[in-house]
């Protein structure tokens, strides 16, 4: 899963990812990447964030968003930041 962050509210934004990892971290999500977008090599930057998490199963991804615990971070993230959230299948 790869999101794109556009920033509204730091404060607001490390308060959703901190909670989110909590339920993420419950089935089995890794960071692979967080960090700025510092530039672009072609194409526009619209962004400012990406945060990049392997999950074991596309399922899980899904599991997380459908969650009960999410459902309240909802409009936390909208206050927080506009993001893409984009799942991915791993090709081998």
């Amino acid at each position: 899963m790869i999101s794109t962050i556009k920033v509204k509210n730091p404060e607001k934004l490390q308060e959703y990812l901190k909670k989110v990892k909590r339920i993420g971290d419950q089935l089995g999500a890794e960071m692979l990447f967080n960090g700025p977008a510092i530039g672009t090599i072609l194409g526009k930057l619209d962004h400012q964030m990406v945060i990049a998490i392997k999950f074991p199963s596309l399922e899980a991804i899904d599991q997380l968003f459908a969650s009960d615990e999410y459902q309240p971070l909802i409009p936390l993230r909208n206050e927080a930041a506009e993001m893409q959230i984009i799942k991915y299948q791993h090709a081998n």
